[in-house]
């Protein structure tokens, strides 16, 4: 849909609209030009600011807990660091300068009008339209898929109604809001701010502004379904209220503790404070596990997350760890790749303790994190 978007606006049904939108121009290209100095000055000012906060991070997460890894896994098949990976991505959005231009194109990395260009020449068949960029496209989908399987990252997943619907729109919208800005998250977030263009840097400031904004909407736990049966307010019976501490103030203003006794048989367990043992208390709904979780027993949880896509996986483990106590554990499923790091991370940050992260099969881990 990306790709249908951009070249619907790029050539098809959407030009008109684009060069409407884009015919207002204030001649203004880079900062340095504007301000009539050597783009070096703020070249070498971005790489000193660049490496002062890397420092900074890499000392931070130095004295950070060490997030748990999988075990027995090769190093080419681990994950890159995140600093390893962007000097990486530098390296190639450098390299394509020179390759690109010896194609006849005078730009740098970008995916926009390529992946316009890959539908306008499956569709038309014009040999104009199979360039570098549309190869760029190609590469990329080939070297996903290889990099996948060799790794063993790769699965076929069909997305539920709600992720497509999330798709369909999200890619219309992106084709639309790159071209309208004159290039994506690579073009503008990297290749045009490394030019200290006002395009890029405006871009990438609303970039930044909508993906705050998108997290704030959207990037929410689903709703836990209830339980067929389940009312909002349960009570427990004669027995469970005897072998039961009350979440409540006592007369002396002392919080006490509302974990049921385990090892208590038909024990009066309000003992040493006023209660009358025949009444029936009333059950908490706050002090339950989720109903996104299934009881597996001996302070066990299961939580599913496969097929759920990144973030999805660590939000709906944050909201239901929330409904845990202390010492329960938290069995998670999931399939998606960026949670093997995303949820160690969380936590090593939040306290808690992984005691066991396996590979399950291709494209699927489970990791069980003990709440602290």
């Amino acid at each position: 849909m990306y790709a249908l978007s951009a070249s619907a606006m790029k050539g098809g049904m959407l030009d008109g609209f684009n060069s409407w939108m884009t015919s207002w121009d204030t001649g203004l290209t880079t900062v340095p030009a504007a301000l009539g100095v050597s783009p070096w000055i703020f070249a070498i000012a971005l790489a000193v600011f660049t490496g002062i906060m890397v420092r900074r991070f890499m000392i931070k997460e130095a004295n950070s807990p060490k997030p748990a890894r999988l075990n027995n896994r090769p190093a080419w098949k681990r994950p890159l660091h995140v600093y390893n990976a962007a000097w990486m991505i530098g390296l190639l959005g450098v390299i394509a300068w020179p390759l690109s231009a010896a194609s006849g194109r005078n730009g740098g990395l970008g995916i926009t009008t390529p992946s316009a260009h890959t539908v306008d020449f499956i569709t038309t068949g014009d040999a104009k339209f199979m360039n570098w960029g549309t190869l760029l496209v190609l590469g990329l989908l080939v070297g996903s898929f290889i990099a996948a399987k060799a790794t063993g990252e790769f699965r076929i997943r069909v997305a539920d109604a709600k992720t497509t619907v999330r798709a369909v729109f999200g890619g219309i919208l992106m084709g639309v809001g790159a071209a309208l800005a004159g290039g994506c998250t690579v073009g503008n977030g990297m290749v045009e701010t490394s030019l200290f263009s006002f395009q890029g840097w405006i871009a990438l400031l609303f970039i930044a502004l909508g993906v705050g904004a998108g997290t704030k909407l959207w990037l929410k736990p689903s709703a836990a379904q209830p339980a067929a049966e389940a009312h909002e307010t349960e009570t427990y019976s004669t027995d469970e209220s005897l072998d039961h501490n009350v979440l409540n103030e006592n007369p002396s203003g002392n919080s006490i503790d509302a974990t049921p006794s385990k090892t208590s048989q038909n024990t009066n367990a309000f003992s040493g404070f006023a209660a009358a043992p025949s009444a029936l208390m009333v059950k908490d709904p706050s002090l339950a596990p989720s109903k996104k979780l299934k009881d597996l027993g001996d302070g066990y949880y299961a939580l599913d997350s496969l097929g759920a896509v990144c973030p999805f996986p660590l939000i709906e483990a944050k909201d239901v760890m929330k409904t845990l106590q202390s010492g329960d554990h938290l069995v998670i499923d999931f399939d998606c790749t960026q949670a093997t790091e995303a949820i160690p991370h969380w936590v090593a940050t939040d306290g808690h303790e992984v005691t066991d992260f396996v590979e399950t099969g291709d494209a699927s881990w489970q990791i069980t994190v003990k709440k602290g």
